[in-house]
């Protein structure tokens, strides 16, 4: 079951080959070498893949190069208007040429031309002022303690996978759930104490003997041999919830990992988004420029002027506005993937999708996670509530004790007795069998059983609520992805359209057959339809990539990037869990996931590393 929507899927390459456009033939321009290392089943799955992009090998987060070539659009892409070469100068009121500065204009114009791909790291951020776009440099990050970029999804998901620190507190978790199975099986074991207990008489009172004294030494052993079960089922119970806990952290490793590849998306998006708004002040600056010019010759009217100027201060305000949204992309970047995003490659292709709604759903049923957790925590109160009767049945153990008294020589003294007449030590050993039964607890063994099968119907309730959710998760999904590949058919008629209709109006201008505000409505709505193209690819991939997380298709083990060995939660089971020593306390665990900040950083947790966090005192 957990594979047999792949079968349908690959039968069908017509509807796949729809998913594997969206994720590079708008992204990528032929000669320039991409990888799919990143998930290799794609190029079993999808014939011809290797027809659409050619490929080589990605390396990985440490051996990455901080210039590695990035690709270029395809002939598919959305074109660009005219740039304004650097030399592009306003007209002050006095009708003097103004120095505009401009930022990185044959960089722009280059990158601004690639959708689907971000500028060199880390990006330089532009600002309008005055009528220029002015370049703010290298953003001002004083906390970062680490320079380290990531310049692939295969990268940024091997990173999130070894570094996340949601994803490694969910698997301390999951080894805290190892120990609880130590814990109940401990119960049923032997349980060894041994005591010395010395005394010294200090004041007597009889008429015969000296003060004595003696050292009693004792061991006692003791071992539930019935117990009605309680201690089986409390075990089973707790092994049970180790499966839910596994479960667990594949529900969110799924969603972390879709996390960093919405996050790597919306990064590549936003730089984009960025790249056609700058595009688009600079085209405005020459048409301002170019309407002033032709109202000094009476040409045209002071009105056209105005609407010029009105449309470069829209763009200059959505210009603002993108590179906002783009650091706040940026950010979110870093906290989930632990490192700055570099100079980001096209995504790569998609796993094959199911045909239908109706394949997804199936999938999502037989391999969600969640799913499986709360199933697995439904059966473990089963295993309560019989831990809950076993309280009214009766215990039998087994007990033995030693006893050694040694009067330290006083034996005889102490009682006044001839030396030799009674012996300076004894020992005793005794064995034996308890037998204990509750015959009335006030009613609480039924309220415990009562309350065990209450909390085993929540969880079934909840088990359902989850499959309900995750079924139409899976189904929204698919419809979203489904919805979205046709947005992307028809943003791409809407930007070729656009550009033509942009171009005949430019020409129709010319000899006044249009306004300059025809010519700034096309230009506009050119620039619209290209944002809504970027953003409907984005939708796209993400929604895809979220509809393959509802099947329990977005684990690590699905996606096969290459991330070194995977986490293995059997390992600490097998170490853990069935141990008898008392002193194998295994090593405290360094954390896993990274800092973006210094680690003389001014921060509870540093103090807390150092061991310097303040602590409550007596007298506070």
């Amino acid at each position: 079951m957990r594979r047999s929507w792949m079968k349908a899927a690959t039968a069908a390459c017509s509807c796949l080959s729809v998913v594997h456009n969206v994720a590079t033939t708008h992204f990528v321009e032929s000669g320039v070498d991409i990888s799919f290392a990143e998930f290799p089943k794609v190029a079993e799955t999808i014939p011809n893949a290797s027809d659409v992009v050619p490929t080589t090998n990605l390396q990985t987060v440490d051996d990455a190069p901080v210039g590695a070539n990035f690709a270029a659009s395809s002939s598919s892409s959305v074109g660009q208007g005219p740039i304004v070469p650097g030399s592009t100068t306003p007209i002050n009121g006095d009708g003097q040429r103004e120095p505009v500065a401009m930022a990185s204009a044959e960089v722009r114009a280059e990158s601004a031309s690639a959708p689907g791909v971000s500028d060199a790291p880390p990006p330089v951020e532009t600002m309008v002022v005055d009528g220029e776009i002015r370049s703010m440099g290298e953003p001002d990050r004083p906390l970062l303690s680490t320079g380290a970029q990531v310049q692939s999804l295969q990268q940024a998901l091997s990173r999130t996978y070894q570094t996340n620190p949601t994803l490694m507190a969910r698997r301390a978790e999951l080894r805290g759930l190892d120990n609880v199975v130590a814990l109940e099986r401990s119960a049923g074991n032997p349980q060894i104490s041994a005591g010395s207990t010395f005394s010294q008489e200090v004041h007597i009172t009889r008429p015969l003997g000296a003060r004595g004294r003696n050292l009693r030494s004792t061991v006692d052993f003791s071992k539930v041999l019935f117990a009605g079960g309680r201690i089986r089922n409390a075990t089973r119970s707790a092994q049970t919830r180790v499966i839910a806990g596994r479960a667990d952290l594949r529900a969110t490793e799924g969603d972390i990992l879709t996390e960093a590849v919405t996050a790597y998306a919306d990064v590549l998006r936003d730089r984009e988004i960025r790249d056609l708004n700058e595009s688009q002040v600079r085209i405005l600056l020459a048409n301002l420029e170019s309407t002033r010019d032709r109202f000094r010759v009476r040409d045209l009217t002071l009105g056209d002027v105005a609407q010029s100027e009105a449309r470069l201060e829209v763009a200059k305000s959505n210009l603002v506005t993108a590179v906002g949204r783009l650091q706040a992309s940026e950010e979110n970047f870093e906290r989930i993937v632990g490192a700055r995003a570099g100079r980001l490659e096209p995504l790569p292709a998609l796993p094959p999708l199911p045909l239908t709604s109706e394949l997804a759903a199936e999938a999502a049923l037989a391999d969600n996670a969640s799913i499986a957790a709360f199933a697995a925590r439904a059966r473990a109160a089963d295993y309560d509530v019989a831990v809950s009767r076993a309280s009214r049945l009766p215990t039998l153990s087994a007990f033995g004790s030693v006893d050694n008294v040694n009067a330290l020589g006083t034996a005889n003294s102490a009682s006044g007795l001839p030396p030799g007449t009674v012996p300076n030590s004894e020992t005793n050993i005794v064995a034996g069998l308890t037998l204990r039964i509750l015959l009335y607890q006030g009613g609480a063994a039924s309220a415990r059983v009562r309350q065990t099968e209450e909390i085993r119907s929540q969880f079934i309730e909840e088990a359902i609520a989850v499959e309900r959710l995750v079924v139409a998760d899976a189904r929204s999904a698919f419809s979203i992805w489904r919805n979205a590949t046709s947005a992307i058919t028809f943003n791409e008629l809407a930007v070729a359209a656009n550009e033509k209709a942009l171009g005949s109006i430019k020409v129709e201008q010319t000899i006044g057959a249009r306004s300059i505000l025809d010519v700034l409505n096309a230009e506009q709505e050119l620039l619209s339809s290209k944002i809504a193209l970027t953003s409907a690819r984005r939708d796209a991939y993400v929604t895809a990539f979220e509809l393959l997380n509802s099947m329990g298709a977005s684990e690590a083990a699905d996606l096969n990037f290459a991330a070194g060995p995977l986490y293995d939660p059997k390992v600490n089971y097998r170490e853990y869990s069935d141990t008898w020593s008392d002193w194998k306390d295994g090593s405290r665990q360094p954390p896993a996931s990274t800092r973006n900040v210094p680690e003389e950083a001014d921060s509870p947790l540093t103090r807390l590393n150092n061991g310097t966090l303040d602590e409550i005192k007596s007298d506070d």
